[in-house]
């Protein structure tokens, strides 16, 4: 099985093995663990990558994939320790299939697995590239031909575990057709939940509810310490407790990144332009006073182009990945982080997700007012992207702030509502808000207005 395998011992030696063409020479080597770090792993494992400026989430998780709690790690660790002490000059028993270009297409965790140990492993390079311009359904194929039996992804039957990989799954059908409705993902989920795994599908759903705010809950259920039932029945009574979280991701530092300022402003425009500007076939505007549609309904299509152009800058211009709400099932126009919220439920199960919630409303001449309902109100306060825009649309502004007691009122008839002028009168002098678009000046009067952004 050795005759004609290639020793690989160093970083210059893995370089001698490239040709011209920069490619690997087929056929087989062993690396030692030097070499092996100059492998690429695929994007699709562990990294996440970006389909059309959409981001895919990885199918495997760093902190629980390569945890010594995870049984499967830990006895690939033994088992690839022990084969090498036998004498063999490598530790693993099945081969390492890499592309001519250097990127691993199966046996990321053993070259993982070989790097933690110190020991080497036999690689055998095939006569095939990975191109990153694929798209996402064209890269799972590639992983599912060199992974046969196990659909390029964990055979691990934990709720954790399959959850990660439908999600990867369906962020990866999204970025390949970003006009899936929530029904059609819906009825993937369900597919995907049915072929590839053995769990019972309203076990599963119950799970997915748990997931988002009380991830711990399903880790219980996967370690045997409680049952489905008795996890979902927890989370049931614990929705209503929600704390405080003092390490709150700060959303308006985020946006004082001018690349993302930019990208946003640029989708916006390029989303409200057409809408503002439609006229029927009787050259009847959208907004017209008489018989266009209203300052509501305005608003509506404001806020979620926002929360859709904010998801899009986010993902572009960050390395926080975002989703909208239909990533959870709803529509309102918030946008969600997964692993902020995953990071945010260790430190405490009631701590609120990450989300960035979006309201718009129309500059009265003298003010805005942006109207919720009940969780308006509540607190701990999420953060806000509040945007303002005049003359039918044409103009705008927008700005990241976190509420305070204090900023949202309660109406008489049981309306929250936040005003523009109020939040500026407990805000303004704190610059504890980052503009997106646009600018806030108080003026002689004591009041505040606006500078405002052209769509264009």
């Amino acid at each position: 099985m050795q005759t004609n395998i290639n020793s690989v011992e160093t970083k210059t030696q893995w370089l001698n093995l490239f040709s011209e063409k920069k490619f690997l020479t087929i056929g087989s080597h062993i690396l030692a663990p030097d070499a092996i770090r100059e492998l690429k792993e695929h994007p699709l494992n562990y990294k996440g990558l970006k389909i059309k400026g959409k981001f895919i989430l990885p199918l495997y998780n760093e902190e629980r994939d390569f945890a010594y709690g995870n049984l499967r790690w830990t006895e690939l660790l033994k088992q690839m320790k022990e084969h090498y002490q036998l004498g063999n000059k490598y530790g693993n028993t099945d081969v390492v299939i890499v592309s001519k270009n250097g990127f691993i297409l199966s046996g990321h965790r053993r070259c993982r697995a070989a790097i933690r140990l110190g020991i080497p492993i036999l690689i055998q390079v095939v006569d095939e590239l990975y191109d990153s311009s694929l798209s996402y359904e064209e890269q799972q194929k590639q992983l599912i031909k060199w992974n046969a039996g196990k659909n390029a992804m964990r055979d691990e039957s934990t709720f954790e575990s399959i959850i990660q990989r439908q999600q990867a799954h369906e962020s990866g059908l999204v970025a390949d057709n970003f006009s899936l409705g929530i029904r059609e993902i819906e009825k993937e989920r369900k597919t995907f939940i049915l072929q590839q795994t053995s769990v019972d599908i309203k076990d599963y759903s119950k799970m997915l509810k748990v997931w988002h705010s009380h991830p711990q809950l399903v880790r219980d259920v996967d370690a045997g310490t409680t049952t489905v039932d008795k996890a979902y029945q927890e989370f049931t009574n614990s929705k209503s407790t929600v704390v405080a979280d003092p390490e709150q991701h700060n959303w308006a530092k985020t946006w004082e990144n001018k690349k993302l300022i930019k990208r946003f402003h640029k989708e916006f425009c390029k989303y409200i332009r057409p809408i503002i500007n439609y006229k029927s076939g009787s050259s009847v505007s959208l907004v017209d006073n008489e018989k266009g549609i209203s300052i509501g309904a305005l608003s509506t299509f404001c806020s979620h182009g926002v929360m859709f152009c904010g998801v899009e800058a986010i993902n572009i211009e960050t390395d926080i990945q975002v989703y909208t709400e239909v990533y959870k099932g709803g529509n309102s126009p918030d946008i969600y982080a997964p692993e902020l919220t995953d990071e945010a439920k260790r430190r405490n199960a009631n701590h609120p997700p990450a989300v960035l919630e979006v309201k718009s409303s129309a500059w009265d001449g003298s003010t805005a007012k942006w109207h919720g309902g009940p969780d308006f109100k509540k607190e701990p306060y999420d953060y806000y992207i509040f945007h303002i825009y005049e003359q039918k649309g044409q103009k705008y502004c927008a700005f990241v702030i976190r509420p305070e007691k204090g900023d949202v009122n309660e109406s008489k008839n049981k309306k929250h509502i936040c005003n523009f002028q109020t939040l500026m009168s407990n805000h303004y002098d704190k610059g504890d808000f980052t503009m997106i678009a646009g600018e806030i000046f108080e003026t002689t009067k004591g009041k505040f207005s606006i500078n405002w952004a052209d769509v264009k």
